[in-house]
């Protein structure tokens, strides 16, 4: 396991041992309902927090995201590709696989409180039609306090050019279209972003299924 994820993976033998799963055939929404409901079981939340929190301390970043992503999809989901504006990893790459019912963890920083930060990172996962999607997370971290997050679900290979980000996730960063609280209910798929406002805020996105909380 790699050393910035955190949990158990939540597989069908994970369900196989609960009673309500016992004599049913377990389906990709099963999974991902149960990783839900155990989303801050054994303590994986805190390993997870804690990670970036000492990240946090070791470089002593002025300006700090700490980056927090659970995935309740049902399947793991894959890095696709990253893109900076402002700002740097501090110390551990964006997580490669976060296995259904584990959170991955980063820390992205820049040395100046006089400067904002700015990032993206995508990732591909199954919407509730087990058809792959590229799942974006994107966040700005301003001096001026106001921080935002954006988050959408598109077709593989939208995000693959740079131009996307230079102008349309750009231009999205300072809209109406991000907030500090920010859903994606989009192409079968339930991505929640949330960012807290101070100088050293937690950025907490979760990629799951409509069905889980109620929206399907």
């Amino acid at each position: 396991m790699a050393s910035n994820v955190f949990g158990t993976p939540i597989t069908d033998e994970t369900l196989k041992a609960l009673p309500e799963y016992h004599n049913k055939q377990i389906s990709q929404k099963d999974r991902a309902y149960v990783a839900m409901d155990m989303k801050n079981a054994e303590g994986k939340d805190v390993n997870a927090r804690k990670f970036v929190e000492d990240l946090r301390e070791h470089f002593h970043e002025e300006q700090a995201t700490l980056c927090l992503i659970y995935n309740a999809t049902g399947d793991p989901v894959i890095y696709v590709r990253d893109y900076q504006w402002q700002g740097h990893l501090c110390g551990s790459p964006y997580p490669v696989v976060i296995s259904n019912g584990q959170w991955g963890a980063f820390l992205h920083g820049q040395w100046s409180y006089k400067s904002d930060t700015q990032a993206a990172v995508v990732y591909s996962g199954k919407n509730d039609g087990g058809h792959n999607k590229h799942w974006l997370i994107t966040w700005r971290h301003n001096t001026n306090g106001i921080n935002r997050v954006y988050t959408e679900i598109r077709q593989p290979q939208y995000y693959d050019k740079d131009d996307v980000f230079q102008n349309y996730v750009s231009d999205l960063l300072v809209s109406s279209n991000s907030a500090s609280v920010c859903k994606a209910n989009d192409d079968g798929g339930l991505l929640l972003g949330s960012i807290g406002n101070m100088a050293s805020s937690v950025l907490e996105a979760i990629m799951t299924l409509p069905v889980t909380i109620g929206l399907e």
